[in-house]
């Protein structure tokens, strides 16, 4: 009977699990999906290869954060995607391969790196630029560029520039939608930030929203006008403030890109498309890099605090110790003298040098020698002097 009661609370238990997982999967499917189906409106060669992906971003984040079991939700997001567009329906299948394949990569290639999602260290933003981003995402550029190619969508002279445009794609949307979207996990209900924090955020938004317009409105070369908005943000608002000023300053760039406005009106693809993604990529490792550098540098003086605030309170325990074992027993062996109990005397005298040897030991350890001090040793280049010796010399 027991043993029937345990094995339905395993059945149950695996059940649940397996429920668990099959909504991960179709979670990060269905949103996978839905921003494909967006994305694919802004596509510049072809049906399918766009200048930002933001679904390989959220794979990636679905990896980071559910783990491998959410893979075969993102096989059929982005199958779903793909199969409905223009070219033969088999190269649906082998493209949603090189779609999973590539986040799949960056995953592994961050956990040996020993990636942290909170993105307050440099090694974790050079890791995800150099690994998981433009490392790994070449596995999907060349799988689906190859596929369109032996399609016969793109032709053999358009290879190249479909493979940078698909790589950059790719490339961006771990840069600029990975980051904001693990930043977006982070957030926690709490108490709005001070009325002059809400006005400095909604400058910021808005007003490299408004500039990245202009610029690429003027005919002049005017981009450099963005970044001290990208530094404004990292520098006060680390990760948290980068993050989303570089979405923003992307998808106008993008729109601009596509409506072929001011200075990315004229020339061909290739020359459109090395214009925006300079610029893109720029922007999203300037904002990247000062974020994480800047969060190193307060999580550098919120420990140098600590340390200071710890040392303070040591250094009080050790002048109360002091005071309790040193200074009371000289001054018990003090009174004890003048009273002429003499063994009170020399018990609170031994009492007090065993307690002093005790308290330099911990000084010393706590300095990094482990050695200690015991009866007899002497650290002093000559040994203190007694009595008459003690007296300054006459002149």
């Amino acid at each position: 009977m027991a043993t029937d009661i345990i094995s339905d609370e395993r059945a149950s238990t695996q059940e649940r699990m397996w429920l668990v997982i099959i909504f991960e999967a179709a979670l990060i499917g269905v949103i996978y999906w839905g921003a494909a189906r967006l994305s694919l409106h802004a596509s510049l060669v072809g049906a399918s290869v766009t200048p930002v992906w933001p679904p390989t971003g959220i794979a990636l984040v679905g990896l980071l954060v559910f783990g491998r079991r959410v893979l075969p939700g993102i096989y059929l997001g982005a199958l779903l995607a793909n199969v409905t567009l223009s070219p033969p329906t088999w190269t649906a299948f082998v493209i949603a391969a090189g779609n999973t394949l590539a986040p799949l990569i960056a995953y592994e290639l961050l956990r040996l790196a020993h990636f942290d999602a909170r993105l307050e260290r440099l090694r974790d933003a050079i890791a995800l630029v150099f690994l998981g981003a433009l490392g790994a995402m070449t596995i999907s550029a060349t799988i689906g560029t190859t596929t369109l190619w032996l399609a016969d969508v793109v032709r053999g002279h358009a290879y190249l520039s479909t493979w940078s445009v698909w790589w950059t794609g790719d490339a961006m949307g771990i840069l600029v939608f990975t980051p904001f979207l693990l930043m977006l996990l982070r957030v926690r209900p709490g108490p709005l930030p001070s009325l002059v924090r809400q006005v400095e955020i909604i400058a910021l938004l808005g007003g490299s929203g408004v500039v990245t317009v202009a610029v690429f409105r003027s005919d002049l070369q005017l981009l450099f006008l963005v970044f001290p908005f990208l530094i404004w943000a990292a520098w006060r608002f680390e990760q948290r403030g980068a993050a989303p000023v570089t979405l923003v300053v992307t998808v106008i760039a993008v729109w601009a890109a596509i409506n072929r406005v001011g200075i990315l009106s004229h020339g061909s693809l290739l020359d459109r498309m090395i214009t925006l993604q300079s610029f893109n990529g720029s922007v999203a490792l300037t904002a990247f890099f000062l974020g994480a550098m800047t969060a190193e540098r307060t999580k550098a003086r919120s420990e140098e605090s600590s340390h200071r605030a710890h040392e303070s309170a040591l250094n009080r325990k050790r002048a109360l110790e002091l005071n309790d074992e040193v200074v009371q027993g000289l001054s018990v062996a003090k009174y004890a003298v003048e009273s002429g109990e003499m063994s009170t005397a020399k018990r609170a005298v031994a009492h007090t040098l065993e307690a002093a040897r005790h308290i330099v030991s911990e000084l010393l350890v706590a300095s990094g020698d482990e050695t200690g001090i015991g009866p007899g040793d002497l650290v002093r280049e000559r040994p203190a002097l007694i009595g008459e010796d003690a007296r300054e010399p006459t002149r």
